[in-house]
């Protein structure tokens, strides 16, 4: 069900955490994805990490709407030789383990804002 719902989402969204599997038997089933994820690298500037605040302020605007909560991380790491700053948003519900609807429906209205 999460790869059909991952089409109405848009393409940077990513399914995490099927391979996470205690034991590997022929009898057990493959484990579906726990988390659906987007990550945004933002191009380097002198407001990369103002931009990445206002980036998190607009997912927790539609997560407050929506009553449902998503982990934001912004941050900020070395690639070739060069400050990048990112957002990751992670969306799972957590009272059930894993994915939920409601975690597709976040990632789809959040794609109709055009900050990212």
């Amino acid at each position: 069900a999460a790869q059909g719902l991952l089409a109405t989402v848009n393409d940077a969204w990513e399914l995490e955490g099927s391979e996470v599997v205690a034991v590997k038997t022929t009898s057990s089933p493959p484990q579906p994805p726990q988390r659906l994820v987007r990550e945004l690298i933002l191009c380097e500037d002198q407001n990369g990490f103002g931009t990445a605040a206002r980036i998190a302020s607009t997912v927790t605007a539609v997560a407050q709407v929506q009553n449902h909560f998503p982990s934001i991380l912004i941050d900020r790491r070395i690639v070739r030789k060069a400050w990048q700053t990112y957002v990751r948003i992670t969306c799972s519900t957590k009272v059930l383990g894993g994915l939920s609807t409601h975690d597709f429906h976040l990632a789809m209205v959040r794609s109709y804002y055009t900050i990212y």
